[in-house]
């Protein structure tokens, strides 16, 4: 089964890779099952680690059940246990949340991806009594959070993570609606638990205050960007940036006074600041400028 420490880096939500005729109404069999098998032997070789199927992004809500059949086999049979896989199952209601995650099961899924129903919103007490008897239902696969208040109504407080945090299937969370101080008192919770996987554009902050990775469904369209921005957001390489950034900032000339002294500028690097360290932590295209103290070799003459 899946764990929490199974989980981590880049999760890539996918999409339902349609075919030319699926927004005719009449279509019934939409899944480009070529063009998802091709894709996402690309992505994994490319570096995610993580793959989601059937979010919002999935177009969960749009397939017809014998086309989510159609995704999840290709799905799996596409990843093959190279890296963790987790099929969307969302729904309406429980009842048939419990039939496609029987299916998705059935079909060799090894992790689902689990959304409120929503039609009404939850209480506190039916969110936790959702996930607890889809735990106990089944306890041979991981179970990763939807968490997507907009969509689902439903906003889980971070209270609810004490019980939720009993089931030791509940390995996951896909999240973005959490400011850094409710982040902080959430991971006091989770720890080691629950993975949290924020959006991408959060992740450089959020990842030293315990995220365990990103989402994201542009890197469909490339993930080296995404996998690069998890790779120097980890400690160590910011870390190795910072030096990189301090030997390659050269100081300022120094300047005449109205008496003649010349005086150099304090460095600003001699009190670094928040800002400047954010910057020099930054990931960039371009590789740090050379000091002006490296030797240069000689430009050819005649």
């Amino acid at each position: 089964m899946l764990t929490a420490q199974d989980l981590h880096g880049v999760m890539a939500m996918m999409p339902a890779f349609a075919t030319p005729n699926a927004a005719d109404i009449h279509a019934t069999n939409t899944v480009d099952v070529g063009n998802l098998k091709a894709a996402v032997n690309r992505i994994i070789e490319d570096g995610v680690n993580v793959i989601s199927t059937t979010g919002s992004f999935g177009e969960w809500h749009t397939l017809l059940p014998e086309e989510f059949d159609t995704l999840v086999t290709a799905s799996v049979e596409a990843v093959n246990k190279r890296i963790p896989l987790f099929i969307g199952c969302t729904a309406l209601n429980t009842r048939e949340a419990i039939r496609k995650v029987t299916r998705a099961r059935e079909l060799g899924a090894e992790g689902v991806l689990l959304g409120l129903p929503f039609y009404f919103p939850a209480t506190m007490e039916n969110t936790v009594r959702f996930y607890h008897d889809m735990a106990d239902l089944f306890p041979d696969l991981g179970i990763m959070i939807y968490h997507n208040p907009t969509l689902f109504k439903t906003h889980i407080h971070i209270d609810a993570f004490k019980r939720l945090v009993e089931k030791r299937n509940i390995v996951g969370m896909k999240d973005s609606h959490r400011d850094t101080r409710a982040f902080i008192e959430l991971q006091k919770i989770i720890k080691d638990k629950i993975s949290v996987f924020c959006i991408a554009k959060q992740y450089h902050p959020y990842y030293s205050l315990g995220a365990a990775g990103c989402w994201s469904y542009e890197c469909w369209m490339g993930p080296c960007q995404c996998c690069a921005c998890a790779t120097r957001s980890r400690p160590a390489t910011r870390r190795r940036r910072r030096r990189s950034c301090a030997r390659s900032w050269a100081p300022p000339r120094a300047r005449r006074t109205s008496s003649g002294v010349r005086r150099r500028p304090r460095s600003p690097s001699a009190t670094p600041t928040t800002a400047r360290l954010a910057r020099c932590a930054r990931p960039s295209s371009r590789s740090p400028r050379r000091s002006r103290s490296v030797a240069r070799p000689a430009r050819r003459t005649g």
